[in-house]
Formats: C-alpha cells, sequence, structure tokens
C-alpha cells in the first residue's frame, strides 16, 4: 500500500476477528438453529412482478433470487452456536473459551465484543461492550442468582448465543429444575429475530424489510429504478450518473485529459501501467496527482470533483437505508455495497468485499479496485484497492482521500502527499 499517514476517520476502521469456532463449555447449553420460512413478490413502480431480484436475510446470510412472476420463497436456517465441551487451555486450536464467567479469546486485532444478557422471559437485563487489543485477553462477565439467563455475545461481525444455568445441585454439577425448564421453554417462544431482507437488482435501488418473524408468508416489495442519466466533459467523455437522496454522482472515475476551459492538465494524470487500450481507459479512468483534484475547473460545468462532506453525506445515507452488507443501520459496514461486482481480489472474511462478488454493488456506486500510482513512480494494487482522492485538502501539502479495500468491509479517509496518483469521481452541484 502507498505510504500515507492516517487522520481519525468519521467513517470509522474495520475491525477484523479471523477465528476458527471453538465449541462451548459443559456450564452453557446451546440454543438451537433458527429456522426460517419467508416468502412474498418482488413488483416494480408499476406492479408488475421482477425477475431475478437477489433475496438476502442479511445477518442469517440465506438467499434465493426471485421467479419470473418475482415470486420468492426463502427457507434455510442459522445458528451462532455449537456443540459443548470441556475447559481447556487456550490454544491455536481454541481460541476462545468460557469458564467460571470469564470469556477467554484469543484474536489477531483490536477486536469490539458486545455482550447482552437477558432472563428467562425474553427480557434485557444487562449490556456491555469492550474494546479488546490483540492477544489473549480475558473478559469478565456478569454473574447472576440462581436461574437461567440468556447471553448473546457479538465479535464484529460474528454472533453467539447460549444459556447460563447458574442453579446447582450438591454435587456442585448444573442443574436445571422443572419449573426452570418450563421458563426456558417461554423464553424460546418469544424471542424475537433482528434481522432484515434485503431485495437487490442491478438498476434499481435496495429495498429493505425488517424481519422479526422465522414464519412470514405474502411478503410485499416494491423497487425503485435509480434516477440515472449522464454527464460529458470537455472532451466529450460521457459518464453514467446516478442519484443518492439529493446528490447526483458519477458511477465512473474519470478520465478527462483536460480542464473544463480546454487547457491540459499536462503530465499529472496516468493510466495504470501506462496503459494505451482504450477499453481499459475507460473502465478503470485515470489516475490523477492531488493537485488535480483540488483544481476547481476539472470537473465539467456545474460538477465538482467530490469533497469530504460528499462522502460523509453518502455514508449517512447508505446506512441509514439498509446498505450495510448484513441489512443493518448502525455501523459502518458499506464497502462491500459499494463496491463492483468483477475485478476484485477473492477473500473469504465475513463482509469483505472478495467474499461472494454477486453480493456486492446493492447501491450501484460500482467501485473498482483501480489501484494508484505511487509518488515513487510504481503502479500498484489493481484488484485489490481502490483510492479516490477529495477536493478536500488537509494543509498546504497535503489532500484528504477515501479508501476501499478488497478485505476491509469499511472505508477508510487518510491523507496524501500531493505526487501519488488516485481515481476521482465527480459530483452535481
Amino acid at each position: 500500500m502507498p505510504r500515507h499517514e492516517a487522520h481519525t476517520s468519521t467513517l470509522g476502521v474495520s475491525m477484523k476477528i479471523k477465528m476458527a469456532l471453538f465449541p462451548f463449555l459443559v456450564y452453557f447449553t446451546v440454543c438451537h438453529a433458527q429456522a426460517f420460512n419467508l416468502s412474498g413478490t418482488v413488483k416494480n413502480s408499476s406492479g408488475s412482478g421482477v425477475e431475478g431480484v437477489m433475496v438476502r436475510l442479511g445477518k442469517a446470510d440465506i438467499m434465493t433470487t426471485t421467479g419470473a412472476d418475482g415470486s420468492f420463497k426463502l427457507t434455510g436456517s442459522s445458528t451462532g452456536a455449537h456443540a459443548r465441551t470441556n475447559p481447556g487451555a487456550l490454544s491455536n486450536n481454541c481460541p476462545y473459551k468460557l469458564d467460571n464467567n470469564n470469556l477467554f479469546i484469543s484474536v489477531r486485532e483490536q477486536t469490539q465484543i458486545k455482550v447482552s444478557v437477558y432472563d428467562c422471559n425474553g427480557k434485557l437485563v444487562l449490556s456491555q461492550s469492550t474494546v479488546t487489543a490483540a492477544g489473549d485477553q480475558a473478559i469478565a462477565l456478569p454473574r447472576f442468582a440462581n436461574g437461567l439467563h440468556i447471553y448473546r455475545i457479538f465479535m464484529n461481525t460474528s454472533q453467539y448465543t447460549f444459556k447460563s444455568v447458574t442453579a446447582t445441585a450438591t454435587d456442585r454439577t448444573p442443574g436445571l429444575s422443572g419449573n426452570m425448564a418450563t421458563k426456558a421453554g417461554q423464553a424460546k417462544a418469544t424471542a424475537q429475530v433482528d434481522d432484515a431482507l434485503l431485495f437487490t437488482k442491478a438498476g434499481y435501488q435496495l429495498y429493505r424489510l425488517p424481519v422479526t418473524k422465522t414464519e412470514t408468508s405474502g411478503i410485499q416489495a416494491t423497487l425503485t429504478a435509480w434516477v440515472t442519466g449522464t454527464v460529458t466533459d470537455v472532451e466529450g467523455n460521457s459518464y453514467q450518473t446516478i442519484q443518492y437522496g439529493k446528490k447526483v454522482w458519477t458511477v465512473e472515475n474519470l478520465r478527462s485529459t483536460k480542464y473544463n476551459d480546454n487547457s491540459s492538465i499536462g503530465s499529472n494524470y496516468y493510466y495504470y501501467k501506462n496503459t494505451t487500450d482504450a477499453a481499459a481507459k475507460k473502465k478503470w479512468g485515470a489516475l490523477y496527482n492531488g493537485s488535480v483534484a483540488v483544481n476547481s475547473k476539472l470537473a465539467p460545468t456545474g460538477w465538482h470533483v467530490t469533497t469530504n462532506a460528499d462522502w460523509d453525506t453518502l455514508q449517512n445515507y447508505l446506512i441509514a437505508n439498509g446498505y450495510n452488507y448484513d441489512g443493518t443501520v448502525t455501523g459502518n459496514k458499506i464497502g462491500k455495497s459499494m463496491a463492483a461486482t468483477t475485478d476484485w481480489k477473492l477473500d473469504t472474511f465475513p463482509g469483505g468485499i472478495g467474499n461472494d462478488l454477486t453480493k456486492n454493488n446493492a447501491s450501484g456506486f460500482s467501485a473498482l479496485p483501480s489501484g494508484t500510482r505511487t509518488f515513487d513512480g510504481i503502479f500498484q494494487d489493481q484488484n485489490v484497492m481502490g483510492y479516490w482522492w477529495t477536493s478536500t485538502a488537509y494543509d498546504a501539502s497535503y489532500t484528504d482521500y477515501r479508501l476501499i479495500n478488497c478485505t476491509d468491509v469499511d472505508l477508510y479517509k487518510s491523507y496524501r502527499v500531493a505526487s501519488n496518483a488516485f481515481s476521482i469521481r465527480i459530483v452535481k452541484n
């Protein structure tokens, strides 16, 4: 990656946890897999069924596609817990365990952990959150009086659910009375699902529908086409556009070699590895030095190079409208919905851009990993990362930019020296 100095990001930093799933201990019983059976129809604004819509349950990550009449049936199951086992020391093969009201974990990077506890009637009785450093960590879990409590532990994108039985018999083996067993059954019966159905198809805005019941039929979803058009630069290059709220963006990278007054940009732009192929230039766009990005004459009249405020507005719009990869509306996990469905390096990280490219680009932003030309003339990171200048100058020597990384689910913001070359998007005034 090109050398840079990062300052605090309004988009946040992706915190990843890459660890194998390890079973829970004998002191905890595991919640069963949750089965889903959802069905309905997807229509367009004129009332006709829409074929080929991807219908996905965000957190459960179960999906299907609509038929010729727009109908769908989504069935499957999801669980975040595994079989029980005896306590043991942490090792490379056992990255976490639960013992004596402590959660022991081994993580490779800084990780956010949230613990929520419910009583046997499904009422939230405690919620706590902490951020751990990399390495082996012990986190104290809340302890309660005799009874049954349901714990839910969130580790970034992963969620684990288990029951804690604190009533004990004389041999000090955890036990469950008949009355408590009845209450445990009630807790399971009253549990609510916290998920969302996501309906995506190229050319249409994402439709998000919260799901609270696992058995639901007759669901109706209506897709709205994106408000699209084109804008043409001074050289006659045409760019497709898309509207997010009140903002209209190009969905292609700029490739103009002239300012809007027809003067030359000079030697302050490049094509990746100096390609002369016309199709490649159109697909990837040009890579510009930072001095070009802050020039007010670069964009066609009535348009401007994106600012930090433009990116922040786009971020907030996408999050609020369910474009996080799991359909949630808090936190910043919109990288996948902004990335194109082609050319990104494959990866297996949950929610990662390269993990099943067919789930990408729900927003229609069509971000390609165009790479960069570093200050010392090296082309790198195509198919791995995309960098976009803003016109917001950090100071006299540095300019802000945004980054989408194929293994991260977030956008990043840092600043770059003006001699590095990145892509540029433009926004209508």
